[in-house]
Order: structure tokens, then C-alpha cells, then sequence
């Protein structure tokens, strides 16, 4: 009997245990688990911050890749304006861009394409280079003849007008039209409504004009023909203007000779003395002489005869003639326009 009071009293004794384990207790108040209006306030503006933040991030990383691809949309839309452009000029002149027309000169810096005169068989090459100078603005320097890629650059691009020159296949092409514009002309003053204004610049004096005939190597049975005297005419007035021009293709046509316009730097540029080495006071001289030595260079070209160069000299040219005659020492023909 004691045996069955006890396990009875053990049996009650776990089940009072078990049933306060199962007991459910709140040990969380419900308010516990919602925030107070500060902290609510609190998180918002945190939440709000951090959204912000993002909207912003997104934003400059927007704004800078588009910076930096700008300039390769600007790039590619002068790319584009600028092979239109090109299309059109080929479209214009079918011989650039292709194998060079048989009517253009190969020459150590550029191929020269001449412009049809009015005259059959007969073209024009108005304001060739035929010096450089050392720096695109040592106006004061010595001219040279350009012999290096950099010295061919700065007498083709920067001393002619812009629809006279090319670049095309890693060759400057030079054309020979007749430009009419203040930017590429000879540095000097200029009268417009009374007025004298400068015009141009120092470097596209150095320049020279003139007609020639086609005549080809295989002419004549193989026999060399003599060439056509060359007259190389110097104007210019008090040494401060000079506008050459050319006489007409017909008339060089029937005289048989090739005429040949020199232009030289001019005033300041060309006669001024600072008494400083590189700097002398007969630029513009010098000048002359760098457009003889080319012409002496270049002649067969063009069919004339190097060894026949007459100088034409008017108004302060004539000048310019003597002064290098004097100073040659050599006996040449010398015509005073005067």
C-alpha cells in the first residue's frame, strides 16, 4: 500500500512539473515591440538619408560617364560632318582620294594639282611654297627650304588657304586654284572703305604663281626638248605691297615662256633690322632667293629651261633684282619694269 502512495504522489509530482513548463509567460511587453514616434521619426529619416544617397550615387555615376563619353559623341559627330564634307569635295574633284591624276607633280613635300586654265593645254599653280619658316610664328627668321615632314607641314597647312590643301593617304596634295581670301594672303595692309587694315600673315608670302603647258617625257622620239625660258617677275611697291598677278594663260601661251610670280615678305617682316642673329634686315631678299632656288629645283617639271632664268623687276623689284644680281657676282638678264 505505502508503494502504491508513493508512486502516485511522484506521478502528480511530474505532472505539476510539466505543467508549469508549458506555462505561457510574456516576458516581451507588446509596446516593447513597436518604437516610440521619436525613434519612428528616427528611422524614417534614416531610411529617407539612405535613399537620397543612393538617387544621388546614381546620379553622379550618370553624370560622369556621360562627360566622358562626350567627347567621343563629339568626336564621332565631326567625324561624320567631316567625311560628308570630304565625300563632297571628292564628288567635286574625282581625282582626290584615288590613284593621283596624271596632271599632278610629285615633289619632295607635296603632289601638286594644278587648276585648267581657259587656254588648252595649259594650267595654272597659284601660291606654291616654296620656303618655310622655322616656327609657325618666327616671322622674324630666315626662310628655308622645307626638306623635313614637319618643315612640309608648316609651308603646305599654315602658309595656304584651307581649300587648297589636302591630306590624303599620308600625302599633302596641294591645289593650285586661285584663293580669295584675306586669311591666306601676304601680310600687308589693305585698304577696305577707306580704310587700311592689316591682312594676312608672314608666311604666306613665301608663295609663287604661274602657267605652264602639259608636255609629257615621251614626246619628241625619245629626243629631249629644250626647255621654255623662264621669267621670274618681282613687283611690289615701296616694299611694303605686293599683289602679284598673272598675266593670261593665252598670252604665255603664244610668247612660249614660263612666267613665274614671286611674292616675298613684305615691310616689317620682310626689311626690318633688330640687330639680333637669325633676325637680319633683308628677309624679304632672302625670300627671292629661296623662290629662285626653287625654280631652279623644280623647272623640268614644267618645262623650262634652268639654265634660261630672266629676272622682271618693277617698282621696288627692280630693286630686288639689282640687289641680287650685286650680290650673286654672276651675269644674268635683268628687265627694270620701271
Amino acid at each position: 500500500m505505502n508503494q502504491n502512495k508513493d508512486a502516485n504522489e511522484d506521478q502528480e509530482h511530474d505532472l505539476a512539473e510539466d505543467d508549469q513548463v508549458l506555462t505561457v509567460r510574456n516576458f516581451i511587453s507588446l509596446s516593447s515591440l513597436l518604437p516610440d514616434p521619436v525613434e519612428w521619426e528616427i528611422i524614417c529619416q534614416r531610411q529617407r538619408m539612405e535613399r537620397i544617397r543612393f538617387l544621388v550615387g546614381v546620379s553622379i555615376t550618370y553624370l560622369v560617364l556621360w562627360v566622358a563619353h562626350a567627347p567621343i559623341a563629339i568626336w564621332k559627330t565631326w567625324s561624320l560632318e567631316h567625311n560628308a564634307e570630304l565625300k563632297r569635295l571628292l564628288s567635286d574633284r574625282p581625282g582626290l582620294g584615288q590613284p593621283l591624276p596624271p596632271n599632278c607633280i610629285k615633289t619632295k613635300c607635296a603632289a601638286l594639282c594644278p587648276e585648267a586654265s581657259d587656254t588648252q593645254g595649259w594650267y595654272t599653280l597659284f601660291g606654291i611654297p616654296y620656303a618655310t619658316l622655322p616656327q609657325q610664328s618666327s616671322y622674324f627668321s630666315a626662310a628655308t627650304y622645307p626638306y623635313t615632314f614637319k618643315e612640309c607641314y608648316l609651308a603646305y597647312w599654315h602658309g595656304v588657304a584651307k581649300e587648297k590643301r589636302r591630306f590624303i593617304d599620308g600625302q599633302i596634295r596641294f591645289i593650285g586654284r586661285e584663293a580669295n581670301d584675306d586669311e591666306s594672303e601676304c601680310a600687308q595692309m589693305k585698304t577696305k572703305k577707306g580704310i587700311s587694315v592689316p591682312v594676312g600673315k608672314p608666311q604666306s608670302c613665301l608663295t609663287l604663281s604661274f602657267h605652264y603647258p602639259w608636255f609629257s617625257k615621251s614626246h619628241g622620239g625619245g629626243k629631249r626638248q629644250r626647255g621654255m625660258p623662264i621669267v621670274a617677275y618681282i613687283g611690289g611697291t615701296y616694299l611694303m605691297n605686293h599683289r602679284p598677278r598673272l598675266p593670261s594663260a593665252k598670252m604665255v601661251s603664244e610668247l612660249r615662256v614660263l612666267y613665274v610670280a614671286i611674292s616675298y615678305r613684305l615691310g616689317v617682316f620682310g626689311f626690318s633690322d633688330f640687330g639680333v642673329e637669325g633676325a637680319g634686315p633683308n628677309h624679304g631678299l632672302s625670300d627671292v632667293r629661296e623662290a629662285l632656288s626653287w625654280i631652279q629645283e623644280h623647272a623640268h617639271h614644267f618645262g623650262g629651261d634652268r639654265s634660261r632664268v630672266m629676272l622682271y623687276g618693277e617698282n621696288s623689284g627692280a630693286t630686288l633684282a639689282a640687289a641680287l644680281l650685286a650680290s650673286s657676282g654672276l651675269e644674268n638678264t635683268v628687265i627694270d619694269g620701271q
